[in-house]
């Protein structure tokens, strides 16, 4: 007997087949992998169960990676189990297959994902064949037992959704082909001079890293230039305080009217670009008397908007250094284990507008935890009613797959260290959003004198409204009051010298801020439309595709930067000139995005979509099969050199003769024009600070040589060095024991060392990654301090600091600080 007929429903997640069989009622009898009453079976996916299949499972002849075999492009894309997933797919299989079961509900995720995640499972399961059960569409926005029924009372006819369904799976095919292709390709072309080069490459992974490949490119190209503020200190009969000077006539389109070449954001109106006009002003106001405006206005700081992944995650990073991927497993266990919040891998920061009862119901709830001493503000929102209807909070619109992450307001268990960080971020974020919008007033005064103006500004908080909830002291700036009509003496005017400085290094944090608005980088309107409710990637897929650029070595990190390798930019180097462009950039995503969007709206066809992609797939492949290195082999730009001719590829420099080869990257490390020509002419140079190890991706200091056969090696500060102390250049006496010092290629060495003896000096010219100049150790060698030397990484902490660098007697460095008092914040 087949027993009663069913309806079989599919949740994305065991959450919310929970969710629904508690709004359906009935008993429900849980059997692990689905619930089951008389009327029903509900089950659920995991997220993906399946995955386009690796070319070599499709066919035996792509297990090669050879250039000869592509593109692969298959008529048909089989899919796979994901093998932590596949035990739940059987279940499904069983489910599915039960005669008694008539109609299956897709209830997973309202979106592109969800859709593909049902779609995969289905044409997975029906093995091509018709099922022979009628399928219809469950779309939930919202988790409300009301949201639920009415969603079942507005099933939607598998037909409806047909063009997002096209949508899903082109999505997912166009990434497969031009991730696979290119990649394979790119590591064909690396690998034809022998050995593996993995080179993977993807739409997204490939744009993410440009972005940081880009930054450090600015980085490297930045010229620091100086800049001077005036800081004034003002004073009437009774008080002093200081300000500002800034430019009244400030405005940024004077940039090029003053022919600054400097970049747009350090051109602000407190900053002075001559140090003649700085002193001019000095001049013009010491020891004058001016007079004074004050303005107070009133201001008011709403409070922040509830999380979704990306900004939970970039802030994580900056608070506790968290990286992003250990944020989404520590808020998953949240959600799966200790089901204390709600479904992470949301990219809204808003609710469903019915979800003003259960935020009320949920803070109730909560009160009686009193997690971390959040009582008090969860009383004060409840006496107050603060719980209203507000569309910074409540908001379909803003809604797509999934609301933002709120506590569940369950029972809170014992929690480990890295879940009560992060859920009592979420928490206070629940609390605070609820709360009104901090009140201060704010004052501005500014001072006239002599024609020239100086600005200073405090603020004082009336209200601290959502800032109470995060218990963090606020420091108000009061500006001392003045008596209407006080003249003000200009006691003293100190300038300040000081420079711009560089972008900095991308963090987790910024990365993941950057990815979301990728779409600012788009110039065409329509792409960028596309794309901004997207960006690159997803916040699902972010941590993962920044730990996979790490796990491929394009990527290190350094503390909390991410540093690209060279062969990142070899990775650039390569695609530039085989005109692959497009794989770097986000406007392939938006250009996906928009077309997705309309086949979405069934205004283009799948077929379309797809015959472009494969166009686009031949095209890569057809570029870097027919790329010949040959043919951009040039004349070296500072050819010929000590007599012989020299050419430049875009990976390396080589004699006419063949003799000298030295490649652009050596030791992980980009080398400039001006170092190869150091190199060949005085066949030394160094030391560097910045060789990174292959394997380990650390890095390492060392010296270059050319030796007798002209081929390059390292020499290392840890190893003997092959030079003569008479034929170094003389840096001067060590005050300790008067005897010469010397700068071989790694240290700094006195005559009087001997290692068996341990007198003497001898000193790495590198310390902990910074060099020191001649200028610094010859004043060390006279017993002086040096010159304050910035960015020292320390090896246990990894974080930059300034210090200055002495000689001890016995030849010891030591390492002295600027006081906290005299350090210029």
């Amino acid at each position: 007997m087949a027993g009663k007929a069913k309806k079989l429903i599919i949740a994305e997640k065991p959450s919310v087949a929970k969710d629904i069989a508690s709004c359906l009622g009935g008993n429900f009898l849980d059997k692990k992998s689905y619930l089951e009453s008389d009327e029903w079976f509900i089950t659920f996916a995991l997220g993906h169960l399946l995955t386009i299949a690796d070319p070599q499972e499709m066919d035996p002849k792509y297990k090669k990676w050879s250039l000869s075999i592509l593109p692969i492009i298959p008529e048909k894309f089989f899919l796979k189990p994901i093998e932590k997933n596949k035990q739940q797919l059987n279940e499904i299989k069983k489910l599915v297959k039960k005669k008694q079961i008539e109609e299956i509900i897709n209830a997973c995720d309202a979106g592109r994902e969800g859709e593909l995640i049902f779609k995969y499972v289905i044409d997975y399961l029906s093995e091509g064949k018709p099922l022979g059960k009628t399928i219809r569409r469950l779309w939930l926005r919202s988790m409300t037992k009301e949201a639920i029924k009415n969603s079942f009372h507005q099933l939607r006819k598998n037909q409806e959704m047909r063009f997002l369904q096209d949508a899903a799976v082109s999505r997912s095919e166009a990434d497969w082909l031009i991730g696979i292709n290119a990649s394979r390709g790119l590591t064909g072309y690396y690998s034809k001079r022998g050995g593996f080069f993995l080179t993977p490459c993807g739409r997204v992974q490939t744009p993410t890293l440009s972005l940081i490949v880009k930054r450090e490119q600015a980085i490297e190209a930045f010229v620091s230039k100086p800049y001077w503020k005036l800081e004034g200190t003002f004073r009437d009969q009774e008080t002093t305080f200081k300000a500002t000077w800034f430019d009244t006539n400030f405005k940024k389109s004077n940039l090029k009217l003053e022919n600054l070449a400097i970049d747009s954001k350090d051109y602000q109106e407190d900053r002075i670009w001559g140090i003649e006009k700085a002193q001019k002003i000095i001049e013009k106001v010491q020891g004058k008397v001016g007079s004074f405006v004050d303005k107070i206005k009133p201001g008011l700081e709403n409070p922040p908007l509830l999380y979704d992944l990306t900004t939970l995650q970039r802030e994580a990073n900056s608070l506790f250094g968290f990286p992003a991927r250990k944020t989404l497993s520590v808020l998953q266990s949240l959600y799966e284990g200790k089901k204390v919040l709600t479904y992470p891998r949301t990219d809204s920061k808003f609710l469903p507008t019915d979800y003003l009862s259960l935020v009320k119901s949920t803070l109730l709830k909560l009160k009686g935890f009193d997690f971390q001493d959040t009582k008090k503000f969860i009383s004060k929102i409840l006496a107050n009613d603060y719980v209203v209807f507000n569309k910074r909070i409540f908001n379909d619109k803003k809604i797509s797959d999934h609301h933002a992450i709120i506590p569940t307001g369950q029972k809170i268990p014992k929690l480990t260290e890295d879940e009560r960080k992060i859920f009592l971020q979420v928490l206070k974020r629940f609390l605070a959003a609820f709360y009104p919008a901090s009140k201060f007033l704010k004052t501005t005064r500014k001072v006239l004198v002599e024609g020239e103006s100086f600005k200073a500004e405090g603020n004082v908080f009336t209200d601290l409204g959502w800032r109470e909830v995060y218990q963090k002291k606020i420091e108000n700036k009061v500006l001392p009051p003045l008596k209407e009509g006080s003249e003000l003496v200009a006691d003293e005017v100190v300038k300040l010298d000081l420079f711009t400085k560089p972008p900095n290094r991308y963090t987790e944090a910024s990365l993941l801020n950057a990815m979301e608005g990728a779409g600012k980088m788009i110039d065409d309107e329509l792409l960028k439309e596309a794309i901004k409710e997207r960006g690159l990637g997803t916040p699902a897929t972010r941590a993962a595709i920044i730990e996979k650029l790490v796990y491929d070595k394009y990527l290190v990190k350094e503390a909390r930067e991410l540093v690209p390798t060279a062969k990142s930019f070899d990775l650039f180097s390569l695609i530039d000139a085989m005109k692959l462009n497009e794989i770097g950039s986000p406007e392939l995503t938006g250009e996906w995005e928009y077309k997705l969007n309309l086949m979405e709206k069934g205004e283009i066809s799948r077929k379309d979509f797809m015959d472009e992609i494969i166009g686009d797939t031949v095209k890569i492949v057809k570029n870097i099969k027919e790329f010949d290195i040959e043919k951009l082999k040039k004349t070296a730009s500072f050819s010929p050199l000590a007599g012989k001719r020299y050419y430049e590829y875009i990976d390396k420099y080589i004699s006419e003769d063949g003799k000298i080869a030295l490649r652009k990257v050596i030791g992980g490390r980009r080398m400039s024009e001006e170092e190869i020509v150091q190199l060949i002419t005085d066949r030394k140079i160094g030391p560097f600070s910045d060789f990174r190890s292959k394997k380990k991706g650390s890095l390492f200091s060392a010296s270059l040589i050319l030796d007798e056969s002209d081929k390059m090696k390292f020499v290392f500060s840890t190893g003997k060095e092959d030079i003569q102390l008479k034929d170094a250049e003389k840096m001067g006496q060590f005050y300790s024991d008067k005897s010469q010092v010397f700068k071989t290629l790694t240290h700094f060495i006195s005559e009087s060392y001997d290692e068996d003896k341990s007198t003497g000096l001898k000193l790495n010219r590198v310390i902990l990654g910074k060099e020191i100049s001649e200028e610094n150790i010859k004043k060390m060698l006279r017993g002086e301090k040096s010159e304050l030397i910035k960015g020292f990484r320390s090896v246990k902490t990894k974080r930059l600091f300034d210090a200055y660098l002495s000689l001890k007697k016995d030849g010891k460095i030591e390492f002295s600080f600027l006081s906290s008092k005299k350090k210029i914040k």
